[in-house]
């Protein structure tokens, strides 16, 4: 399954928001919202609409078993589209363009799936789960 970025435009009432036109796998052309900021030199903050940030987070896991592959590639093209840096021809496939910096080798992604079958194996059958952890009784808790 491909995610495909046909639009990217910015409302002239909003400065701060960002619409894009998605296409994720066979389904039509979809619109979202997101909102970056990176106004602080430490953090930078994207916001991406739910139903987009857990879609790209499922396809990356189920390609890459890692999840945040597409959303930081996401994030990238979003930052270079607000600086009037971004240089590539819509329509885009997420995964093929610079931006993608992620994208673990095949090597990578074989230790991930392993690591994750084996995660959940030993979880189920009660190896892996942590302790639970019970507050002590306080005496003066009022």
């Amino acid at each position: 399954m491909d995610v495909t970025i046909h639009s990217i435009d910015r409302p002239v009432d909003s400065p701060k928001l960002i619409n894009l036109g998605v296409e994720i796998g066979d389904s039509p052309i979809t619109r979202y919202r997101a909102t970056f900021d990176d106004s602080d030199s430490a953090i930078t903050c994207c916001e991406i609409e739910s139903d987009l940030f857990m879609s790209l987070s499922n396809i990356a896991h189920s390609k890459y078993a890692k999840c945040t592959v597409f959303q930081i590639e996401l994030m990238e093209i979003i930052k270079a589209f607000l600086k009037q840096e971004f240089d590539l021809e819509l329509p885009v496939k997420l995964g093929t363009t610079k931006y993608c910096t992620l994208k673990p080798s095949l090597l990578g992604i074989a230790y991930n799936k392993c690591r994750y079958y084996l995660t959940t194996f030993l979880w189920k059958i009660g190896v892996n789960r942590p302790n639970r952890m019970i507050a002590p009784k306080r005496d003066n808790a009022g």
